[in-house]
């Protein structure tokens, strides 16, 4: 097995760590892994996924997002705009030290926030299929459904928003407003996609994932989780959350 380490400048200026595993019995697929929001390229969702894709003989192309992991930056000014340049960057940083980018040959797997990137990204680099882990698809509107309006309103007024340790600036939720999942066109038409979703998810509500589903012409395989949170920390749903999205990738090789 062959592990390659390499960082990337976007094109705004973030310096960006990634990461590409290669098996020794490599079958010619590639994953590109996007984590959620800050998590990192090795969050334990990324390393279930890796260990068992490897053992299929699948390539694994990871990245943290700015201000995450090893990567440089202010996790505060996150935003979508700013995930996909990270991508972008990730992608090109293949192909200067790996090789190629053969989209025929890459399936795009991203989760909640990292699951928005990787969709959005998906009408720029056409990979061969998404498989997504309670993607963020509207920002806005989730946080307005389970925060409230109010509460929405006094991250405007105030201009951010405290997360943990984080002041998450109000241009994560503004620039979301940028990106339109019903959109004709937002993903290409003959691109399969695979969701997983918990039902009890109050973060990003499936509603938002079931919205999507009803306003697509795309195939998509669907697998609502009922009873499980946005991190299926409950007992037996991460297990279930793993071998879901490990069985769809296979699926389309």
């Amino acid at each position: 097995m062959k592990e390659i380490l390499f960082n990337v400048v976007t094109k705004d200026g973030a310096d960006i760590s990634c990461c590409y595993i290669c098996p020794d019995e490599f079958i010619g697929t590639n994953v590109l892994l996007c984590h959620g929001f800050g998590s990192s390229k090795n969050s334990s969702t990324n390393l279930f996924i890796e260990s068992a894709l490897l053992k299929k003989g699948m390539g694994i192309l990871k990245f943290d997002f700015r201000g995450s992991g090893d990567s440089k930056g202010d996790l505060r000014q996150s935003t979508i705009t700013t995930g996909l340049l990270d991508l972008d960057a990730c992608i090109k940083g293949f192909e200067d030290n790996i090789g190629e980018y053969d989209a025929k040959n890459f399936i795009f797997m991203g989760a909640s926030f990292g699951g928005a990137v990787a969709f959005y990204a998906s009408k720029k680099h056409s990979p061969k299929a998404l498989v997504l882990k309670s993607p963020a698809l509207d920002i806005y509107t989730s946080y307005k459904i389970t925060k409230g309006k109010d509460a929405l309103d006094d991250w405007q007024k105030q201009g951010y928003v405290e997360r943990g340790s984080i002041k998450l600036d109000f241009t994560y939720l503004s620039d979301s407003l940028n990106y339109k999942y019903a959109e004709a066109g937002v993903v290409p038409f003959s691109m399969p996609i695979s969701i997983i979703h918990g039902g009890s998810d109050d973060v990003i509500p499936v509603s938002i994932t079931e919205d999507f589903i009803n306003s697509t012409k795309n195939h998509v395989s669907f697998f609502k989780l009922e009873g499980a949170n946005h991190l299926y920390s409950e007992v037996n749903y991460f297990p279930l959350m793993i071998n879901f999205i490990t069985t769809e990738i296979c699926k389309y090789i």
